[in-house]
């Protein structure tokens, strides 16, 4: 039969972390820079800087890719949620800036109205 060994917890210091670590829980941690959503208000104008690809979009069947896109931001937090009842609620959104984008048309036509949620950290304000 085996006892189990307690040992005395320690206070969590990110020093003790690799480094690598301890740059991941700056980033997020007291004092960082708040997330871009916080600095965003409706009708900002902000560009992707992470990599996506979007396929709800039905004229590009092969997926749209919006890194590099400038687009408007028509809610800078979807989570803040006014229902029918008119009480305030809190949605658990995991993309919660909803932008819009005016993508071109494949075709030539006018240009295709393009809504998608995406996440602080795949936004820059311009």
């Amino acid at each position: 039969m085996q006892h189990a060994v307690l040992q005395q917890q320690r206070p969590f210091t990110a020093a003790a972390l690799p480094a690598r670590r301890q740059q991941r829980l700056r980033a997020g941690g007291i004092g960082a820079a708040p997330p871009v959503a916080a600095q965003l208000a409706e009708g900002a104008r902000i560009k992707v800087t992470a990599p996506i690809k979007v396929y709800h979009v039905g004229k590009f069947k092969a997926g749209l890719d919006l890194e590099g896109m400038e687009g408007v931001v028509l809610q800078p937090n979807v989570g803040d949620f006014k229902h029918q009842d008119g009480k305030q609620h809190e949605l658990s959104a995991t993309l919660p800036v909803k932008v819009q984008f005016a993508v071109p048309a494949p075709d030539g036509g006018k240009d295709v109205k393009v809504i998608a949620h995406l996440a602080d950290n795949e936004l820059e304000a311009l």
